[in-house]
């Protein structure tokens, strides 16, 4: 499930004015490209009305152009806040203009003139309006107005989705919401912090037919563990459950400064809200909860993990494959059935500055890959060596040795020793080419070591699942998150420093002035260019490094194109000659000499690029054969050249 739809930018309808004691909201808009008014917003009724003394102002417009503006008979009774009955009797088709939009819009006559006009919920969703009452603004956070609904009874569109213990069995078709609901796995506690056990989840989990609701959320471990009574309780009822004698180390909390040791490892089938899968569980002595869903899990199940809503999403569509249960496989900790980890063979120096070293990597002793092919993903150790990679390797497995070209950029050799493990091999068959959870919203403060990435950690206490937070921002910035049609996840936010439209759109934002730089624009619509460059360099995330780039741009300024005939420092160069093709007499000196000066002039710096006026040489040619000395190549005609 993808996080990056994209979102239309939102735009300006106008400013909000306070009227009255009861400071009451209204806009400005244009009726019929004539008539200019504030109008009353209402969000809390459902029709736009007009007054019948406003209506007969706009025919009274309309028979002055030559238009006529009618309008037709309906019966509608709606009831006001007061609980009096109004029966509306007219409805017209109204332009309305309303900041950058415009569209044309059923509009109720009232009978009663309280207020010329009154902007309703019908009028407002056109625009699935963002209001802010602090600053006193209205967005649209679409491009377009959509288009009209068609007419249903005012109720609430606020609607809850509520994650049952007991699931019922997927229908065939369903309808959109349906789906939206269906994806959500389940929901967490919000208010409880990551630093003692983690999240309680909210839903009911069934393994082997046995269910329990004690989850916690352990966002921060490599695996998934149950506590040894859920694993005597399940043995007595179900006698055929795999596991194996396998010690191997858990973290109950992000710091780590809790590790138990789990001495067995069992294989569990799954049913966790339609998602049904076998998957490998750690069976830890006194644990204080009865389940804890690690990362390995949820990268199983292609979950996002919103911290934002306090949901974890999971498309219907994408569960995991079946895998058979391989008693080896538990006994060498292969918690994900669809990576093996790669450990060198033999001890490995690899030269300093040298690319493309060919590294034999062996599987672990009872992994297995179920796919002939696989995606090699660098482990933290592998980084820490300095070993780098051109590109994902994708390797064919034929056996439990291979080869991947690693690429030391250091001044100094790199030293591999025996068995290190240098990363996994992620099946091809998976969802993903390397082991990522996706997370919404920022990275809880007890996750982050000190030193480390605020939106990128691994998880504990093997670095295997690499948690990266893909919408770093924090819950008072999302607007609404919704799940589209084509199963991507939407989050809707808003920035504290808007792109969009204001009032000063056109003036350009302050640059910082220094020694070295000149800030002015050498021509207009340069500052425009800038802030283009500026918005796609997405992999800036620092306002310092944008800070920087914006110092080059200007630094260069004078090699930005200033239409589409300026070739920027240089123009075209282009010879024009009336020499036949069969005659090919070498330049003479004076032409080869401002040749030569062109060619430096291109692969000059550009602190030192300086543009070369155009220049007529006359160049003398050797006489070819068949000519006179006295007659040139070009029949007397100078060559031109230009820069």
């Amino acid at each position: 499930m993808a996080v990056n739809t994209q979102v239309p930018v939102p735009r300006l309808l106008g400013n909000l004015i306070e009227r009255g004691v009861a400071k009451k909201l209204y806009l400005v808009i244009t009726l019929e490209k004539e008539v200019r008014l504030e109008a009353l917003v209402d969000t809390g009724a459902y029709l736009t009305l007009m007054s019948s003394q406003l209506f007969n102002r706009l025919q009274t417009e309309a028979k002055r152009q030559n238009r006529t503006l009618k309008y037709q008979q309906c019966v509608l009774n709606v009831q006001s806040y007061s609980q009096n009955e109004v029966q509306l009797e007219q409805v017209a088709p109204i332009h309305l203009t309303i900041g950058p939009m415009s569209l044309v819009r059923p509009v109720y006559i009232a009978p009663v003139d309280t207020y010329p006009l009154l902007i309703g919920k019908d009028l407002l969703d056109r625009f699935e309006p963002l209001l802010d009452f602090k600053q006193l603004k209205i967005w649209a956070q679409v491009r377009e107005p959509l288009p009209p609904q068609s007419p249903r009874s005012p109720e609430t569109d606020c609607q809850a989705t509520k994650v049952t213990e007991n699931p019922t069995a997927s229908r065939g078709n369903v309808s959109t919401q349906e789906q939206g609901s269906r994806s959500i796995l389940c929901a967490f506690q919000l208010d409880k912090d990551f630093d003692s056990d983690g999240p309680q989840i909210l839903a009911g989990l069934q393994l082997n037919d046995v269910t329990t609701t004690d989850l916690i959320l352990a966002l921060w471990a490599d695996n998934s563990a149950i506590s040894l009574t859920l694993f005597n309780a399940l043995k007595s009822h179900t006698t055929n459950i795999s596991f194996a004698n396998k010690r191997t180390r858990f973290a109950l909390n992000p710091g780590l400064s809790t590790l138990v040791t789990a001495k067995v490892i069992c294989a569990l089938n799954l049913n966790w809200n339609d998602r049904s899968l076998t998957h490998y569980f750690l069976v830890l002595p006194d644990l204080p909860h009865d389940v804890y869903i690690g990362a390995d899990l949820l990268i199983r199940l292609k979950a996002h993990v919103d911290l934002l809503n306090g949901v974890i999403w999971a498309p219907m569509t994408s569960q995991a494959s079946a895998v058979p249960v391989n008693p080896e496989n538990l006994l060498s900790g292969q918690t994900i059935p669809e990576a093996c980890t790669l450990i060198s063979e033999q001890e490995t120096v690899i030269p300093a500055y040298t690319k493309w070293v060919a590294v034999r990597l062996n599987l672990r002793c009872g992994q297995t890959l179920s796919h002939s092919l696989g995606f090699f993903q660098p482990s933290p150790e592998c980084v820490e060596l300095g070993l780098t990679l051109d590109a994902t390797p994708l390797v064919e497995v034929t056996s439990r040795a291979l080869y991947i070209l690693f690429n030391n950029c250091m001044a100094m050799d790199v030293r591999v020793p025996k068995a290190y493990r240098l990363g996994w091999l992620v099946s091809y068959d998976f969802q993903d080419f390397e082991l990522v959870l996706p997370v919404i919203g920022p990275l809880p403060v007890s996750m982050i070591p000190e030193g480390s990435s605020s939106h990128t950690v691994v998880t504990v206490p093997f670095k295997i699942i690499t948690i990266l937070s893909v919408v770093p921002v924090v819950k008072e910035q999302v607007c609404r998150t919704e799940l589209t049609v084509d199963q991507h996840l939407a989050v809707y936010t808003v920035s504290s420093h808007p792109t969009c439209e204001t009032d000063n759109a056109t003036a350009p934002p302050t640059v910082h002035q220094t020694d070295d730089v000149k800030t002015g624009a050498p021509y207009p619509g340069f500052e425009t260019q800038v802030q283009q460059i500026l918005r796609d360099a997405d992999a800036l995330r620092e306002d310092a490094d944008r800070h920087k780039l914006r110092q080059v741009l200007y630094k260069y300024k004078d090699s930005f194109a200033k239409d589409s005939l300026d070739c920027g420092l240089m123009t075209c160069m282009w010879c024009e000659s009336q020499r036949t093709q069969k005659l090919h007499p070498p330049l003479s000196s004076s032409t080869r000499f401002l040749s030569n000066r062109m060619n430096l002039c291109r692969t000059s710096s550009p602190r030192c690029l300086r543009r070369v006026s155009s220049v007529h040489v006359t160049a003398p040619t050797l006489p070819p054969s068949g000519l006179s000395s006295n007659q040139t190549a070009s029949g007397g005609q100078p060559s031109t050249i230009g820069s």
